[in-house]
């Protein structure tokens, strides 16, 4: 049976041969099934090239959570930004759970600052700073981290007028940290 055989190929504790040879075993058909245990069986083992070829490969909006984190994993460490995009999207769309949904905004913020799309990582770092507020999510090392880089999209956004040193002053104050320094 090629769902039971899936189920046991997709167990992470089953050995990595065994894996291996039940993977082999399933018919090639149109799903994505038998590259979606590939890439999770190419990621425990470490080859991060292979599974991400067979990333490019697949259907990114038919995920499913699981996979999708396996899979945002491997596109971060090979930094294909667009595809951690279309991920994180994805999975902001299905989580309920409050800190999980910060932390995949967090990487999106990184993310647009990478892109160098500013205003969408100023955005979404506000936001957090914000949330954070309340909720205390970050370690005072990580919110100096978001905070800085939220105050540099301010300035890389290619004007340094006196709205982006507002802005960037604004931020400042409102979420000030103690013994705050930039590396």
């Amino acid at each position: 049976d090629s769902h039971l055989a899936s189920v046991i190929a997709n167990v992470r504790n089953t050995s990595i041969d065994l894996r291996k040879q039940i993977i082999d075993k399933l018919p090639n058909d149109n799903s994505d099934r038998k590259n979606l245990l590939l890439i999770s069986l190419y990621y425990d083992q470490e080859k991060i090239d292979d599974a991400y070829e067979i990333v490019k490969k697949i259907d990114l909006t038919q995920l499913n959570p699981i996979d999708s984190k396996v899979i945002l994993t491997i596109v971060l460490i090979k930094k294909s930004w667009e595809y951690a995009i279309a991920i994180l999207d994805k999975l902001l769309l299905t989580e309920r759970d409050k800190r999980e949904i910060f932390n995949y905004n967090l990487r999106l913020a990184n993310v647009w600052y990478i892109l160098k799309e500013f205003q969408k990582s100023i955005d979404i770092g506000e936001k957090l700073l914000k949330i954070d507020l309340d909720e205390k999510y970050l370690e005072e090392k990580k919110k100096k981290d978001l905070l800085g880089q939220t105050i540099l999209a301010c300035f890389e956004r290619g004007k340094i007028d006196d709205s982006a040193i507002l802005k960037a002053k604004e931020l400042h104050e409102k979420y000030e940290l103690k013994n705050i320094y930039f590396d």
